[in-house]
This record gives structure tokens, C-alpha cells and sequence, in this order.
């Protein structure tokens, strides 16, 4: 099933009552959330407790929203043994809190590194990743959790290959992928993204399980962002990808505003077949 949701805190802070109140009057069905960026009174990711997620599980589920995805956005691939273990620990505790969103899957970014950095200074990197994720799916499958990797090309997991490796090295049933297109998309790539998209989904299409949506260009160099449907962002392959699966996945826009939620909820219903 597809749902279609947005990034709660796109909307602003306030109480988790008041953002489901304001998801669910734009027309979104479910949200991604942030705590620490969503929640009044929650000051830092650190300080995410089990109760803040089940406070905000239950004030979105009230109004019929979903919370597939918790962002526990951190720097996995560390070269400093002590500071990865660090990183580690808090993502240990986001899979631990997740069981409060009713197995919300748990995100996190992979370290920025250049699109055009040699090889042999990322493999190092991604070699950390593989053993920080090796050991955050031993703790998901003990106590039941739910990992969701998000890879970009200005990250250590660059690639759809860089993707493919690491899943099949980590091995566990626990590890998903969000695919923000975006995010992998290079200005070499955007003239062929066709086949760049079914690159990425050849190499990790069945452990898709949230999208994240944006629009944009490059604009000397830099890809800057607007409305969807106002961009060179293809999705034609994607959706007609998305129509096809069985599976749950969320729809998450990205970076909408309460001026322009209900008109971009609108675009995706009418683009997305459900």
C-alpha cells in the first residue's frame, strides 16, 4: 500500500496534537517524524525519549496519520572507533524508541563525502558503515526494530552499488532503504535519469520502503529546490515503479511549507497510482 505523507516539522513546531491537526487538514496521511525538530520541549536528539514518540504516535494516530519513518540522522561512518560508538549508542536508543511509534522504520544519513572523492579514501568510510549497521541490525533484530538507510551522492553510500554492497554484506532482514532521488542525483546524471532511476531500483528496489520527494534544478552547480511539478526532477519511472509494488512504502514530500502542503499533497495524489 502507498500512503503519502510529508516531513512533520516542515509545518513548524508545535504539540504532536497540533501537527497531526495540521497534516491531517492539508490531506496528508501519514508524516516522518523528527522529534527533537517537531516537538515542543524536546531539545535535542539526545534527549528523544520512548515517551515523547508514544505522545506523538498516539496524537497522529488519533487522526487516522501513520508514522512510518524516525529520523535518527547521524554520522555512522566515523573513522574515530570511540566517536562511531558514540553514534552508535544514540542509534541503538532511536531503535529502542521506535517500538512507541508502533515499528516506525529508523533513518539515518551515511557522512558527507565528495561525488567525485576517490575510492580509496571512501572505501575506508563505507567499511565503517558496514560494521556500524552490522551492529545497530544485531540490536533491531533482537528486540524487533526496523533500519532505513538513506544514501546520497555527497555521502559515503554514494552509489546504487555502494547500496546493494552494503545491504547484502550486512545481511539482515532489519535493513531497508529511503530513496530520496534527489539526493542521488548528480548533474551528470540529469539528462538520462530514466536510467539512472532504474539503476538505483535494480540495485535496491525491494528494500525501498519510504520515497522522498522534492523538486528542483542545478543551478551553477548547486541544486536548488521548488514545487513539484516545477522542476527538471523525472518521476515518471519512479511512479510507474511504485504503482507495481505490493509492499507498504510512504510517499514523504520533502521540504513543503503550510502555504504550499495542500496544493503539493493534491500533485501527488494525482500523480501516484494507488
Amino acid at each position: 500500500m502507498i500512503s503519502i505523507g510529508c516531513r512533520a516539522h516542515d509545518y513548524g513546531r508545535a504539540s504532536a496534537q497540533e501537527m497531526a491537526r495540521r497534516l491531517q487538514k492539508d490531506g496528508w496521511e501519514c508524516g516522518q517524524i523528527v522529534v527533537q525538530k517537531l516537538c515542543e520541549g524536546v531539545s535535542s536528539l539526545e534527549a528523544v525519549t520512548a515517551q515523547d514518540c508514544k505522545t506523538v504516535y498516539e496524537a497522529f494516530a488519533d487522526l487516522g496519520l501513520a508514522t512510518p519513518l524516525l529520523g535518527y540522522y547521524l554520522q555512522p561512518q566515523l573513522p574515530d572507533r570511540d566517536a562511531r560508538a558514540e553514534q552508535l549508542a544514540c542509534f541503538c536508543r532511536g531503535l529502542d524508541n521506535s517500538l512507541a511509534l508502533k515499528g516506525a522504520y529508523v533513518a539515518t544519513e551515511t557522512g558527507d563525502f565528495p561525488v567525485d572523492g576517490p575510492m580509496s579514501e571512501r572505501r575506508p568510510l563505507f567499511e565503517n558503515l558496514v560494521d556500524f549497521f552490522c551492529r545497530a541490525a544485531e540490536h533491531a533484530e533482537q528486540i524487533g526494530a526496523k533500519i532505513a538507510v538513506e544514501p546520497a551522492a555527497h555521502h559515503t553510500l554514494g552509489s546504487p552499488e555502494l547500496v546493494a554492497e552494503l545491504l547484502d554484506r550486512v545481511g539482515s532482514d532489519t535493513m531497508h532503504v529511503v530513496f530520496d532521488s534527489v539526493n542521488l542525483l548528480t548533474p551528470d546524471f540529469l539528462p538520462e535519469q530514466a536510467a539512472y532511476w532504474r539503476r538505483c531500483l535494480d540495485a535496491f528496489g525491494r528494500r525501498i520502503v519510504v520515497c522522498h520527494i522534492k523538486d528542483g534544478d542545478y543551478v551553477e552547480g548547486r541544486f536548488a529546490e521548488c514545487r513539484l511539478g516545477q522542476g527538471k526532477v523525472d518521476y515518471s519511472t519512479l511512479f510507474s515503479w511504485l504503482a507495481q509494488q505490493t509492499h507498504d512504502i510512504a510517499v514523504i514530500r520533502e521540504g513543503t511549507s503550510p502555504e504550499s502542503g495542500a496544493a503539493e499533497c493534491a500533485w501527488l495524489r494525482a500523480h501516484i497510482v494507488r
